[in-house]
């Protein structure tokens, strides 16, 4: 069968497959290949692809699963935590980090229960040190890549005898500043520091998949040089998970993926390329993220999407081309997975005084300074507010589209619902529709 890697996954996988290896390859979709993607017409019409919850471990043909393990110990967690694994159990579970000679990234042990709470107490001076323990009967668990687990048998040996032991031993020694290195890094990253350390893309995209923990987070201060209207996928899906559906907007229903009760809305999704003037960055921001990055709500960008109008997306274009942003990454599950090392958005942050930002008043009818764009006209003591009645741009022949006119209706439903005498200053226009060949004394004024 043939597989396909597409964007950014060509460069992020080169160096998961080596040719003439065996893999075992879990969760991968199979899709229909359309023809001209074909190398060769006897092909079949399907092809693998590598979605995000593809697992590709390689095989060692020679050797059997073993579950006893030796390792350095670089990192234990501090205390442990609280598990509810079921509505009437609680367990505790503890993260140790051990590495080899033979393995280019640590592996993570989770210990459970007592061991949690009593064995890794003892173990602690191990890390301090880099000593060589030794776990038996340990489990093997592929959940978001391999790590291993205790089980009702696993023992603790904090002083392993024979050879292997010695040999690690030895190599702990000559790497002791390696060792010191990792334990520092893995230290930073399960410690985020209160304040928000920015760092650049080009350094960012240098990280390989050695040195990259899967808890790693790092602050982006970007712009969107290049924000595309096609790229926005508006939609109606499930305000739980945010699967697309065919239920109109604002209807409570149980929706089929997640299997919650929700509500049908409006969802978002948007990729660009940021850029901090170091490398060029491809991210995707969901629904949240979205809102966030555009300032403007789901429903907003809904009715930006559908209706066309790109006027108003000129200044979106503007403001993210001009103004900076925040943005959090991490690596993707690929890293415990696969040993691929992509970057994805965690979050999106930025200047939380919105009373100023062009696009939110162009919307809501605000200047710079806050307050409304409309005018009051004076008659004596009466006034009224133009933003009931709106600004309407006549075209040459007099004509103006239904959309425009269902709004100026609107406005005039506002202005019967004033008190009377209040609308004395108001000027009254003559509004003819397209579709009507009556004339303007019939229409609506």
């Amino acid at each position: 069968m043939r597989g396909a890697l597409f964007g950014d996954q060509v460069e992020g996988y080169k160096d998961t497959f080596v040719y003439n290896r065996v893999y075992e390859i879990a969760n991968a979709p199979i899709k229909t290949c359309e023809p001209q993607w074909k190398s060769n017409p006897n092909d079949p019409d399907f092809q693998m692809s590598f979605g995000s919850n593809t697992v590709i471990q390689p095989i060692d043909t020679t050797s059997t699963i073993i579950a006893d393990v030796l390792g350095v110990i670089i990192y234990i967690e501090d205390g442990p935590r609280k598990i509810i694994t079921s509505p009437n159990h609680e367990s505790y579970v503890r993260e140790l980090l051990i590495v080899d000679n033979s393995f280019n990234k640590p592996v993570i042990i989770s210990a459970w229960n007592d061991l949690a709470e009593t064995e890794c107490v003892t173990l602690a001076p191990a890390a301090q040190t880099y000593n060589v323990v030794g776990f038996t009967a340990m489990r093997v668990s592929s959940y978001k890549g391999f790590s291993l687990a205790t089980s009702m048998s696993t023992t603790f040996d904090k002083n392993p005898a024979g050879n292997r032991a010695n040999n690690l031993r030895e190599w702990a020694q000559k790497n002791h500043n390696v060792l010191a290195d990792m334990n520092s890094r893995i230290t930073d990253v399960k410690n985020t520091p209160t304040e928000k350390v920015i760092k650049t893309i080009y350094t960012l995209l240098q990280k390989k998949v050695q040195n990259t923990l899967q808890e790693e987070r790092h602050w982006l201060q970007v712009t969107v040089p290049d924000p595309d209207f096609n790229k926005i996928n508006a939609y109606i899906g499930c305000s739980k998970c945010g699967k697309r559906t065919d239920i109109p907007a604002g209807q409570p229903y149980k929706c089929n993926a997640c299997s919650k009760d929700c509500v049908s809305c409006p969802r978002i999704t948007f990729t660009c390329d940021v850029a901090d003037g170091t490398g060029i960055l491809m991210i995707t921001t969901f629904t949240e993220d979205a809102e966030k990055l555009f300032r403007l709500s789901a429903p907003d960008l809904f009715r930006i999407k559908h209706s066309d109008d790109r006027k108003t997306f000129q200044l979106i274009q503007k403001k993210l081309n001009e103004s900076p942003i925040l943005i959090q990454v991490g690596p993707k599950a690929t890293l415990s997975r696969n040993n691929v090392l992509q970057w994805v958005l965690k979050t999106v942050e930025i200047d939380e005084n919105s009373d100023n930002d062009p696009i939110t008043n162009t919307l809501t009818g605000k200047t710079a300074e806050g307050h409304t764009t409309a005018s009051t006209r004076e008659t004596g003591d009466d006034t009224i507010n133009n933003s009931v009645v709106g600004e309407v741009e006549l075209a040459s022949d007099d004509t103006i589209n239904n959309n425009v006119l269902g709004e100026v209706e609107s406005a005039l439903d506002k202005l019967s619902e004033l008190p009377p005498n209040s609308t004395s200053g108001v000027q009254v226009l003559n509004i003819k529709s397209e579709k009507s060949n009556e004339p303007p004394s019939s229409q609506k004024t």
